[in-house]
């Protein structure tokens, strides 16, 4: 895989708790979901990725594009990251070289972002993976369902490591290390108004929390065995 640079810009990340034994299910050995109380943990991501690619090459040949993707937080051995079941762009030569380089398995469609100072509205109309979603900004908090006991406990717990596993056919996992300044991380949760996903139904997730984050610069380097 080669190693890919960009910026990470408008991003959302809306996590979900699922019974442990549905995640296992999902995921192929030797991967193990990361649990708390006995849930399983997904993260789903809105973002706009700027400046995509290979590196050595100036920003300006960059594509732009939206990103959606499914993940589920996993541990391989001490290290923990994100399996990605699903993901989708509004791109459809991303779609095509997402396919080509990694395991990540895109879909090209539509996805729209409307947003002012308090509202954001999303909309992803992609065969298989439909999504709506209404956010207000400075109104967040927890559900009256969350296992967490504050929403500063939740961010903290289901922010993601930046690493990306996948699993061969040979049963061999591979990791795409992600180099991003942990110190420029800035997020917020935000208030969910509303929000129905196509690529959850009949699954029994459970809604936790969607955070707001700031642009970041990001780093994908070439999948290793680990």
């Amino acid at each position: 895989m080669i190693t890919m640079k960009g910026r990470l810009g408008r991003c959302w990340l809306f996590t979900f708790r699922a019974p442990e034994a549905e995640a296992r299910a999902i995921l192929p050995r030797p991967l193990v979901p990361v649990t708390r109380e006995g849930q399983a943990f997904w993260n789903a991501v809105v973002c706009r990725m700027e400046s995509m690619r290979p590196r050595g090459l100036p920003g300006f040949l960059g594509m732009g594009y939206w990103h959606v993707a499914y993940r589920l937080h996993v541990r391989h051995r001490e290290e923990e990251g994100l399996y990605f079941v699903r993901s989708d762009c509004d791109s459809g030569l991303m779609a095509w070289m997402g396919n080509l380089m990694t395991d990540f398995r895109f879909h090209a469609g539509a996805v729209e972002v409307q947003e002012d100072r308090d509202w954001l509205r999303i909309g992803v109309d992609v065969p298989g993976g439909k999504a709506e979603a209404t956010l207000r900004r400075g109104t967040a908090r927890l559900p009256k369902h969350s296992i967490f006991g504050s929403l500063d406990e939740a961010a903290a717990f289901l922010k993601y490591k930046p690493r990306g596993f996948s699993v061969g056919s040979d049963g061999q996992v591979r990791v795409v290390r992600i180099v991003r300044d942990e110190s420029a991380w800035r997020a917020r949760p935000v208030e969910i108004v509303s929000q129905e996903w196509a690529f959850f139904k009949g699954m029994g997730v459970t809604p936790e929390i969607c955070t707001e984050v700031d642009p970041i610069a990001y780093q994908w380097n070439r999948s290793e065995p680990c």
